[in-house]
């Protein structure tokens, strides 16, 4: 059961209505178009290229377990914002 508070008329606080008060702050945004940013990156072929870069061994397997690991971090992380 929640709690509730009954307050009288003197004792509430009145603050001017500020729009931008509304608005996400900015480090949120910048955050989430870096997720969308690595959303639109999350393709096999993107991966493939990564890992071509980088001298690393790939194969359709392991590209699709990188590609479900990326996804579900990006999940969880668009999650707790």
């Amino acid at each position: 059961m929640k709690r509730i508070k009954v307050l009288k008329a003197g004792e509430a606080e009145v603050q001017p209505f500020v729009p931008v008060s509304f608005n996400q702050n900015e480090e949120f945004l910048s955050s989430m178009k870096i997720i969308e940013f690595m959303r639109t990156q999350n393709s096999k072929k993107e991966i493939r290229k990564v890992a071509e870069k980088r001298g690393l061994p790939y194969d359709d397997e392991k590209i699709l377990f990188a590609k479900k690991i990326i996804s579900n971090m990006l999940d969880e992380i668009s999650d707790t914002k």
